[in-house]
C-alpha cells in the first residue's frame, strides 16, 4: 500500500509540474512575468514566516534600515522571485531561441554579452580555466544558460540535486532547454578539475547555506556565515582566477555585472589561510552585488542558520548514521 501511495504522490507531482510547464510555456514571457509578480505578492501575504525572516535578515544591510523600508524591499523580493521563476518556465517552453542581446522583442534581452566574451577571453589568455562565482541575484538560472550557450563545449555550471527525482528530472529538462550544462555538487570534483586544467569554465553559486558541502564560517553581510570553500580549493588546485558575474534585472530585461577577478596567486600564507582569504574575497564580491540590488536577493533564505554548533551537530549525526550502517552491514 505504501508503494502505491508513493507512486501516486510522485505521479501527481509529475503531472502538476508537466501541466504547469505546458501552461506557462504557452504564455508569452511578458504575461508570465506579470503572473509571477502576482504569485510573489500572494507568497508575501500567505507565508508570514518567510515574510518575517526576510524583514529580519534585511537588518544585515544596516541596523538603521527602517521597518517600512525593509518591508518594501522584502515585498519586492517576493515579487522578483515569482517573476523570475515563471519567466524561466515560459522561456523554457518556447521552441525558438528567445534569449540574447537587446533588442529582443518577445524574448529576454541580455545586455553585456560582448563585454563578457572579452573579459573571459582575457582571463583565459594564460591557458588556465575560469571559475565563475555568482549568486541567487536577479535571474541566477540565466547565468548558467548564458555560459552554456556562449561556451557549449567547454563549460559546466555546478548545481545541487533535489531529493525528489521527479523534481530533479523536471528541473533538468528546463535547464537543458535553456542551454545550461551541469555538474552536480555530489559528483566527483575530478571532472571540474579536469575542465579547469584544460582551460574550461566552471560556474558556482556560493551565496546560500550549502549544507552538503564543507565550508568555513566567514563574514557575509556583517555576520559570520557557513560558506563553501570549494571555489577557493579549486582555484588553488588549478591556478584558475575567480570571476564574479551576476545577471541583474532592469527595465529592458537583464544586464550583466562583473566584479574584479580574484587571482589565487595574490594571497599568501599557509593553504588554509589562503583558502579563508579567497573565500572572504568571494563573499565580499557577492555582498557588493546584493547591496547594489537588495530586492533581487532571496532574503527569506535562512542564510545564517548553520552556526558552528549546528554544523557540529550535523556532522555528529552523519557520523552516527555511518557507524550504524557499518554495524548493520557487519
Amino acid at each position: 500500500m505504501n508503494r502505491i501511495l508513493g507512486f501516486l504522490a510522485q505521479f501527481s507531482l509529475w503531472f502538476g509540474l508537466s501541466a504547469t510547464s505546458l501552461l506557462i510555456g504557452f504564455l508569452s514571457i511578458s504575461t508570465a512575468r506579470v503572473l509571477g509578480r502576482s504569485l510573489g505578492r500572494w507568497g508575501w501575504r500567505l507565508r508570514p514566516g518567510d515574510r518575517q525572516l526576510a524583514c529580519e535578515n534585511l537588518l544585515h544591510l544596516g541596523a538603521s534600515l527602517g521597518e517600512r523600508t525593509r518591508a518594501r524591499i522584502a515585498r519586492r523580493c517576493f515579487e522578483q522571485m515569482g517573476e523570475t521563476v515563471l519567466e524561466l518556465i515560459s522561456l523554457g517552453g518556447k521552441d525558438v531561441d528567445r534569449l540574447g542581446p537587446p533588442p529582443r522583442p518577445g524574448g529576454v534581452a541580455i545586455a553585456g554579452l560582448d563585454a563578457l566574451r572579452e573579459k573571459i577571453s582575457a582571463l583565459r589568455e594564460s591557458g588556465s580555466g575560469v571559475i565563475i562565482i555568482s549568486g541567487h541575484i536577479g535571474s541566477w538560472e540565466l547565468a548558467g544558460s548564458i555560459i552554456g550557450r556562449e561556451y557549449p563545449h567547454d563549460s559546466l555550471f555546478m548545481a545541487r540535486k533535489y531529493d525528489n527525482p521527479v523534481e530533479q528530472q523536471w528541473l533538468d529538462t528546463l535547464r537543458r532547454r535553456l542551454g545550461a550544462r551541469l555538474v552536480y555538487q555530489d559528483e566527483s570534483l575530478l571532472r571540474s578539475i579536469r575542465l579547469l586544467h584544460s582551460g574550461g569554465i566552471l560556474g558556482l553559486m556560493t551565496d546560500l547555506d550549502i549544507k552538503k558541502m564543507d565550508g568555513i564560517h566567514v563574514p557575509f553581510l556583517g555576520k559570520r556565515a557557513h560558506t563553501t570553500t570549494a571555489p577557493a580549493r579549486l582555484a588553488m588546485k588549478t591556478g584558475s582566477p575567480l570571476f564574479p558575474l551576476f545577471v541583474i534585472r532592469d527595465a529592458q530585461g537583464y544586464h550583466l555585472e562583473f566584479d574584479d577577478p580574484i587571482e589565487p596567486a595574490q594571497f599568501q600564507g599557509e593553504d588554509e589561510e589562503q583558502i579563508r582569504a579567497i573565500t572572504v574575497a568571494t563573499n565580499e564580491a557577492i555582498e557588493r552585488a546584493i547591496r547594489r540590488h537588495p530586492a533581487q536577493w532571496p532574503w527569506m533564505h535562512a542564510r545564517w542558520h548553520s552556526t558552528p554548533e549546528v554544523v557540529a551537530r550535523r556532522k555528529l549525526r552523519h557520523s552516527l548514521r555511518s557507524v550504524e550502517g557499518e554495524v548493520r552491514g557487519a
